[in-house]
Protein backbone atom coordinates (compact mmCIF):
# COMPACT_ATOMS: atom_id res chain seq x y z
CA UNK A 1 0.00 0.00 0.00
CA UNK A 2 1.21 3.47 -0.85
CA UNK A 3 2.15 5.82 1.93
CA UNK A 4 1.33 9.49 1.88
CA UNK A 5 5.00 10.24 1.23
CA UNK A 6 5.03 8.04 -1.87
CA UNK A 7 1.95 9.75 -3.27
CA UNK A 8 3.39 13.19 -2.48
CA UNK A 9 6.72 12.19 -4.05
CA UNK A 10 4.86 11.52 -7.31
CA UNK A 11 2.46 14.47 -7.19
CA UNK A 12 4.89 17.21 -6.11
CA UNK A 13 7.24 16.96 -9.13
CA UNK A 14 4.19 17.11 -11.41
CA UNK A 15 2.93 20.22 -9.61
CA UNK A 16 6.39 21.77 -9.77
CA UNK A 17 6.54 21.15 -13.53
CA UNK A 18 3.08 22.67 -14.01
CA UNK A 19 4.09 25.72 -11.97
CA UNK A 20 7.25 26.15 -14.04
CA UNK A 21 5.25 25.94 -17.28
CA UNK A 22 2.68 28.47 -16.07
CA UNK A 23 5.34 30.91 -14.91
CA UNK A 24 7.25 30.54 -18.19
CA UNK A 25 4.08 31.23 -20.20
CA UNK A 26 3.27 34.32 -18.10
CA UNK A 27 6.85 35.59 -18.38
CA UNK A 28 6.69 35.21 -22.15
CA UNK A 29 3.47 37.24 -22.26
CA UNK A 30 4.95 39.95 -20.05
CA UNK A 31 8.09 40.14 -22.19
CA UNK A 32 5.93 40.66 -25.29
CA UNK A 33 4.02 43.44 -23.53
CA UNK A 34 7.23 45.14 -22.43
CA UNK A 35 8.53 45.00 -26.00
CA UNK A 36 5.46 47.03 -27.02
CA UNK A 37 6.44 49.52 -24.33
CA UNK A 38 9.98 49.78 -25.70
CA UNK A 39 8.79 50.20 -29.29
CA UNK A 40 6.26 52.95 -28.55
CA UNK A 41 6.44 56.61 -27.65
CA UNK A 42 5.41 57.17 -24.04
CA UNK A 43 2.94 60.04 -23.75
CA UNK A 44 2.05 59.76 -20.05
CA UNK A 45 3.79 57.33 -17.67
CA UNK A 46 1.52 55.55 -15.18
CA UNK A 47 2.43 54.14 -11.78
CA UNK A 48 0.94 51.43 -9.60
CA UNK A 49 1.31 50.75 -5.91
CA UNK A 50 3.65 47.84 -5.38
CA UNK A 51 2.88 46.86 -1.81
CA UNK A 52 1.12 43.62 -2.77
CA UNK A 53 4.06 42.55 -4.95
CA UNK A 54 6.55 43.27 -2.17
CA UNK A 55 4.37 41.40 0.34
CA UNK A 56 4.04 38.43 -2.02
CA UNK A 57 7.78 38.36 -2.62
CA UNK A 58 8.50 38.38 1.13
CA UNK A 59 6.01 35.54 1.70
CA UNK A 60 7.57 33.46 -1.09
CA UNK A 61 11.04 34.17 0.29
CA UNK A 62 9.92 32.97 3.73
CA UNK A 63 8.51 29.83 2.10
CA UNK A 64 11.87 29.23 0.40
CA UNK A 65 13.75 29.67 3.66
CA UNK A 66 11.45 27.33 5.60
CA UNK A 67 11.60 24.71 2.84
CA UNK A 68 15.40 24.87 2.80
CA UNK A 69 15.51 24.55 6.60
CA UNK A 70 13.20 21.53 6.66
CA UNK A 71 15.03 20.03 3.69
CA UNK A 72 18.15 19.96 5.85
CA UNK A 73 16.27 18.62 8.92
CA UNK A 74 14.08 15.94 7.29
CA UNK A 75 14.51 13.10 4.79
CA UNK A 76 11.82 14.29 2.40
CA UNK A 77 14.19 15.78 -0.16
CA UNK A 78 11.91 15.51 -3.21
CA UNK A 79 9.04 17.31 -1.50
CA UNK A 80 11.07 20.24 -0.29
CA UNK A 81 13.05 20.60 -3.51
CA UNK A 82 9.77 20.76 -5.43
CA UNK A 83 8.40 23.37 -3.03
CA UNK A 84 11.58 25.43 -3.45
CA UNK A 85 11.23 25.19 -7.24
CA UNK A 86 7.61 26.34 -7.11
CA UNK A 87 8.17 29.25 -4.75
CA UNK A 88 11.37 30.36 -6.51
CA UNK A 89 9.66 30.36 -9.90
CA UNK A 90 6.86 32.53 -8.52
CA UNK A 91 9.48 34.80 -6.92
CA UNK A 92 11.05 35.30 -10.37
CA UNK A 93 7.61 36.17 -11.76
CA UNK A 94 7.02 38.61 -8.91
CA UNK A 95 10.37 40.32 -9.53
CA UNK A 96 9.53 40.68 -13.22
CA UNK A 97 6.09 42.09 -12.37
CA UNK A 98 7.75 44.55 -9.99
CA UNK A 99 9.85 45.95 -12.87
CA UNK A 100 6.90 46.12 -15.30
CA UNK A 101 6.19 49.64 -16.63
CA UNK A 102 2.80 51.13 -17.47
CA UNK A 103 2.02 54.09 -19.72
CA UNK A 104 -0.28 55.77 -22.15
CA UNK A 105 1.52 55.45 -25.45
CA UNK A 106 1.02 56.40 -29.06
CA UNK A 107 -0.22 52.88 -29.94
CA UNK A 108 -2.48 52.35 -26.92
CA UNK A 109 -2.44 51.95 -23.17
CA UNK A 110 -0.24 49.51 -21.27
CA UNK A 111 -2.04 48.76 -18.01
CA UNK A 112 -1.22 46.11 -15.41
CA UNK A 113 -0.19 43.11 -17.44
CA UNK A 114 -2.23 43.77 -20.58
CA UNK A 115 -2.41 46.16 -23.53
CA UNK A 116 -5.50 48.18 -24.50
CA UNK A 117 -5.52 49.34 -28.11
CA UNK A 118 -7.14 52.68 -28.85
CA UNK A 119 -10.15 51.13 -30.56
CA UNK A 120 -10.86 49.19 -27.34
CA UNK A 121 -10.82 52.24 -25.05
CA UNK A 122 -14.45 52.72 -24.09
CA UNK A 123 -14.42 54.33 -20.66
CA UNK A 124 -11.88 55.97 -18.41
CA UNK A 125 -12.24 57.49 -14.99
CA UNK A 126 -10.01 60.21 -13.60
CA UNK A 127 -10.23 60.88 -9.87
CA UNK A 128 -7.66 63.21 -8.41
CA UNK A 129 -4.37 62.00 -9.80
CA UNK A 130 -5.39 58.44 -10.56
CA UNK A 131 -6.92 57.00 -13.72
CA UNK A 132 -8.63 53.68 -14.38
CA UNK A 133 -10.00 52.21 -17.58
CA UNK A 134 -13.13 50.17 -18.22
CA UNK A 135 -15.01 48.40 -20.95
CA UNK A 136 -14.17 45.70 -23.41
CA UNK A 137 -14.29 45.06 -27.15
CA UNK A 138 -18.08 44.65 -27.12
CA UNK A 139 -18.57 47.92 -25.21
CA UNK A 140 -19.79 46.23 -22.06
CA UNK A 141 -18.42 47.02 -18.65
CA UNK A 142 -17.24 43.88 -16.92
CA UNK A 143 -15.11 43.24 -13.90
CA UNK A 144 -12.40 41.68 -16.04
CA UNK A 145 -12.24 44.73 -18.30
CA UNK A 146 -11.72 47.25 -15.50
CA UNK A 147 -8.21 48.14 -14.43
CA UNK A 148 -6.98 49.08 -10.98
CA UNK A 149 -6.37 52.79 -10.41
CA UNK A 150 -3.02 53.97 -11.73
CA UNK A 151 -1.29 57.14 -10.58
CA UNK A 152 0.19 59.76 -12.88
CA UNK A 153 2.20 62.95 -12.44
CA UNK A 154 0.32 66.12 -11.55
CA UNK A 155 1.85 67.97 -14.51
CA UNK A 156 0.44 65.41 -16.96
CA UNK A 157 -3.25 65.90 -16.06
CA UNK A 158 -4.22 68.08 -19.04
CA UNK A 159 -2.17 66.00 -21.46
CA UNK A 160 -3.83 62.84 -20.12
CA UNK A 161 -7.34 64.26 -20.51
CA UNK A 162 -6.59 65.42 -24.06
CA UNK A 163 -5.07 62.11 -25.23
CA UNK A 164 -7.83 59.99 -23.69
CA UNK A 165 -10.66 62.19 -24.98
CA UNK A 166 -9.12 62.19 -28.46
CA UNK A 167 -8.75 58.40 -28.61
CA UNK A 168 -11.86 57.24 -26.76
CA UNK A 169 -14.29 55.23 -28.87
CA UNK A 170 -17.17 57.60 -29.54
CA UNK A 171 -19.76 55.14 -30.82
CA UNK A 172 -20.25 52.20 -28.50
CA UNK A 173 -22.30 49.32 -29.76
CA UNK A 174 -23.63 46.27 -27.99
CA UNK A 175 -24.35 44.31 -31.13
CA UNK A 176 -23.60 40.61 -30.92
Amino acid sequence: MYTSYTIAAVVMPILAAIALLLVAAKLRKLIKLQSKFKQSIVLVPLYRRKFSLIFGFVMLLCCDIFCAYYFIQENYAILFICLVIVSTSFMVLTIFMFQFKFAIMDKGILVPYRFIEWHHLYDYYIEGFTVSFGGNAKGQDTLTANTPPLKFNVADLEKLKYVLAKNQVKHKSNFR
